[in-house]
């Protein structure tokens, strides 16, 4: 039986987004041992045969160096460790080896202040969402879309809402905001309408998405490939980093108006619930967490 050590901080995880990445990766790794008959025990910030770091410790150097081979991440580096210029005052960084990080984009933005050449390594790793219960609705759709809107600027917004309302009078719709909404109602916004214009700035990875895309929902992308920071930009960003032409298609908020056309006449041809249970359930995400830890035995 494998055992895996699993560390955190536990006197504090992220609402959203890095408590769900914990959660649902364990519930993954259950379901994995069982499916694939490989039997695991989870242990909790206690060494394993192989140890996955979730996010930064309590201590953090002091409790790092009496983990067995720890694999660090995704939840540990933040976007200003770019800035960093003092790589060796970073301690995650200086006592670790090996990472993992949810999007390339974002191991080459970090890597701009945290080289990570030998001995240190970095592996993409993705994490899943909950296809049990992101899923397609029974019933008939109720509306043609719902916008997805986070950190992208208003004025975008109201372009959009002119576009739509300009050439599209007769369609119908909602907004979804960031922060201001649940699972369930996210759940309901994407199964009861026929597609997701998605806003949603750049992403480290975009769980949202996926659970959007879990429910059967295409998504026309308005991408934004540039990360802005109040001391530099970084080109080669995405708002969407788990994607397939299954899932719909990508624009920006200039071409919508053109790209909208083509998106809406290939609707029917999309599969992206396909693309997710394929790659990215609880299940799946684990499974490929799993090897990476077997690669320190």
């Amino acid at each position: 039986m494998l055992r895996i050590g699993i560390w955190f901080d536990d006197s504090h995880v992220s609402y959203g987004g890095p408590a769900a990445v914990l959660t649902g990766t364990i519930q993954g790794l259950l379901e994995d041992a069982e499916r694939t008959k490989r039997p695991i025990k989870i242990l909790i910030n206690q060494n394993g045969d192989v140890n996955w770091v979730v996010t930064k410790l309590r201590e953090h150097d002091k409790l790092i160096r009496q983990i067995r081979n720890p694999v660090i991440g995704p939840i540990i580096f933040s976007h200003t460790d770019a800035l960093t210029t003092r790589a060796d005052e970073n301690i995650v960084w200086s006592t670790g080896q090996r990472f993992l990080l949810s999007s390339q984009w974002y191991a080459d933005l970090i890597q701009k202040g945290l080289p990570m050449n030998p001995p240190r390594s970095i592996t993409i790793w993705e994490a899943g969402v909950d296809t049990k219960f992101f899923v397609p609705s029974q019933t008939p759709k109720t509306q043609d879309f719902f916008i997805y809107f986070k950190s992208q600027k208003y004025d975008e917004l109201q372009k959009i809402q002119q576009i739509l309302f300009t050439n599209y009078f007769k369609m119908t719709g909602t907004i979804i905001t960031y922060y201001y909404y649940t699972p369930e109602m996210l759940r309901e916004a994407a199964q009861k309408s026929r597609f997701c214009i998605f806003m949603s700035n750049t992403e480290t990875q975009g769980l949202a998405a996926l659970e959007i895309l879990a429910c059967d929902c295409p998504i026309i992308v308005l991408d934004v490939t540039e990360f802005e920071h109040e001391l530099f930009r970084f080109k080669g960003a995405t708002s969407a980093t788990c994607w397939s032409p299954q899932c719909g298609i990508k624009s920006t908020v200039h071409n919508f108006e053109h790209d909208f056309k083509s998106f809406q006449k290939n609707l029917s041809s999309y599969k992206p619930r396909d693309f997710v249970c394929a790659n990215y359930s609880y299940e799946k995400a684990a499974h490929k967490l799993r090897n990476i830890l077997e690669l320190t035995l």
